[in-house]
């Protein structure tokens, strides 16, 4: 009898710490100021096309909670603070990561984070600031700045990132972000430069630092990947220009060549949605006809 007793107390503890950790959210959090919408935003299968953006419910009082299924043990994602500003944040399953949101009188947002993972958090709203693409190359192209304005800001915030970076103790977590953030820059970097090959009217691998990012970086690189790199590396190595106002066969046919001969197993999955989001965008969608 007791040892039934004894085994039915042990199953209960087991039940209630299960249910403790299923109820434990992965954010809390306040926002104070003129914050009217939140969106965390993140990839399950860790590339650009397959980002997810979920609403986060923001109460009255300016509380918000947030949680979703890990399917890793840790997540690094993005909250964007309605379309003015974001942050990165490193959730962990079991843990609760707290964060407040407030608005200086210079408008500027600070975020001010609180667990276990904080210096992680930290470390990734460094890297998602830097390296947000829209800061360089606006949706409004009136907004954009010169090459050489946009480099010297980018190379600033590398910088800033680097020395976060080196703030994190352990080695392999280190290397990790300092991956994360190379990749990062490379991929705003290249996308500068591509720009500003636009603006002259030339093509873009006429700037041997294009040319050389593109041969010197590995396009089944995981954090390539995850940052849109790889599409770009892939592109280059085709050597077909997309013609997105027409027909994409020609242009999809080459990098799927491409990715068959170098491209690994799971990169090639990336490559695949790449090649029909594409396809399928371009005006003239499956109904060309001069395929082959």
């Amino acid at each position: 009898m007791k040892k039934n007793t004894r085994l039915r107390t042990w199953i209960l503890l087991a039940l209630a710490l299960s249910l403790f950790g299923a109820d434990a959210q992965l954010l809390k959090g306040t926002a104070e100021g003129d914050v009217e919408t939140l969106q965390v935003a993140f990839s399950r299968e860790g590339d650009p096309l397959t980002v997810e953006y979920i609403p986060v419910p923001l109460a009255e009082d300016g509380t918000f909670t947030f949680d979703m299924e890990l399917r890793e043990p840790s997540k690094d994602v993005i909250l964007y603070i309605g379309d003015k500003d974001l942050c990165g944040m490193h959730l962990v399953k079991g843990e609760t990561l707290t964060l407040a949101i407030s608005r200086g009188e210079n408008g500027v947002y600070s975020y001010a984070f609180g667990g276990k993972e904080t210096l992680l958090s930290e470390v990734c709203t460094k890297i998602a600031q830097a390296f947000d693409l829209m800061r360089y190359l606006p949706m409004d192209v009136s907004q954009t700045k010169p090459y050489s304005e946009n480099r010297a800001i980018l190379d600033k915030e590398n910088g800033k990132v680097k020395r976060a970076v080196e703030a994190i103790t352990d080695k392999k977590t280190r290397e990790h972000y300092a991956r994360m953030a190379e990749a990062q820059y490379t991929y705003v970097l290249a996308s500068l430069i591509q720009n500003e090959a636009t603006e002259q009217k030339k093509n873009v691998v006429e700037f041997p630092e294009y040319v050389e990012i593109m041969r010197t970086n590995d396009m089944n690189d995981e954090f390539n990947i995850e940052c849109g790199l790889s599409y770009m590396i892939l592109s280059h190595e085709a050597g077909v220009n997309a013609d997105f106002g027409g027909d994409m066969t020609p242009y999809c046919l080459a990098i799927m060549d491409v990715a068959d001969s170098l491209a690994t197993p799971a990169a090639k999955k990336a490559f695949a949605r790449l090649c029909a989001f594409q396809y399928f965008s371009s005006p003239c969608g499956d109904k060309c006809t001069n395929k082959p």
